[in-house]
């Protein structure tokens, strides 16, 4: 949501079956904080910025990790996730499984290059990041992961040119070795001639969730 000029993370709760208005967060900055995901416990909210880095009083030209705990219904202050895990380019849309490694996507290795990591938590810390192999990653963009809790199932938008649209949700599933199969195309009945990103599971495995700019004539908002 807009702040003063920047994107910046609120928080909403459930007042019996209606939700409350959107309430800014104590950390909430002026830096650009993006692509806000919880880790499957819900004690940690991971997210994206510009915001200074440890040491700096200057806002970075790119967007690194930062993670807030949760204790009881209080955020702490959000920590910078560490130069392992992040790099001098854009890094976006970190998610958490549930031992603690987080899948992300980076411009690392150029701009326009995204493509999908994983980092795992050693010792206190994100090791450094590892590129998801062939199965997953392309010549093309790969960005906006999900990653089910137990690292079964993987979503993701790729702007493949075999796609239905300017970016498709793919999917892919680990064989019994534990390794990712050939990520596929969801089909039409989610893909459309627009761009589909941004998907997420519910916790009880039964819906998907995503952002879509193909359904429908765009509304103009009213005056």
């Amino acid at each position: 949501r807009n702040f003063l000029g920047a994107v910046s993370i609120f928080q909403m709760t459930m007042e019996g079956n209606t939700w409350s208005q959107p309430k800014l967060l104590p950390f909430a900055s002026r830096y650009g904080d993006i692509d806000v995901t919880m880790s499957p416990d819900g004690t940690k909210l991971l997210f994206s910025s510009r915001r200074p880095a440890p040491g700096s009083e200057e806002p970075r030209g790119d967007y690194d990790f930062w993670m807030a705990e949760r204790t009881g219904n209080t955020w702490g202050d959000p920590i910078h996730l560490g130069e392992d895990i992040n790099s001098d380019s854009h890094d976006y849309y970190p998610m958490m499984t549930s031992s603690g490694a987080l899948y992300f996507s980076s411009q690392r290795e150029g701009p326009g290059t995204n493509n999908i990591y994983r980092s795992e938590w050693v010792d206190g810390k994100y090791a450094k990041a590892v590129k998801l192999g062939e199965a997953i990653n392309t010549e093309h963009r790969e960005f906006d992961p999900y990653i089910s809790p137990d690292e079964s199932i993987l979503i993701f938008t790729s702007n493949r040119p075999e796609g239905l649209g300017s970016g498709d949700l793919y999917i892919s599933f680990k064989d019994q070795d534990r390794n990712w199969i050939e990520a596929m195309n969801m089909g039409d009945q989610i893909n459309t001639p627009g761009s589909e990103f941004c998907s997420m599971i519910s916790p009880d495995g039964k819906y998907l969730f995503f952002t879509s700019s193909g359904r429908g004539p765009r509304r103009i908002p009213e005056q």
